[in-house]
């Protein structure tokens, strides 16, 4: 299957659905192609932004589950 054809509003879609890695991708592909359009710009730097949030929450999340997990295995030992 080819690749989808892509353009600013297939980006803006990625982004404004919450596929920001997507929308990041998009919006490096267009800038290389139009890197005089800011518009462009800003939907890379918005979307990368968002990437970032989000790995930073999953870490978070992680961390947290990680820190129940060393409670309870604490909680199991034997006095």
């Amino acid at each position: 299957m080819s690749e989808p054809v892509m353009t600013r509003t297939l980006a803006d879609l990625y982004l404004a659905q919450g596929h920001v890695e997507e929308a990041r991708d998009a919006y490096a592909l267009l800038l290389c192609r139009f890197p005089h359009d800011e518009a462009v710009a800003r939907g890379l730097k918005t979307s990368q932004a968002r990437v970032t949030e989000a790995k930073k929450a999953r870490l978070f999340t992680l961390k947290d589950e990680w820190k129940a997990l060393a409670r309870a295995d604490r909680g199991s030992e034997a006095p």
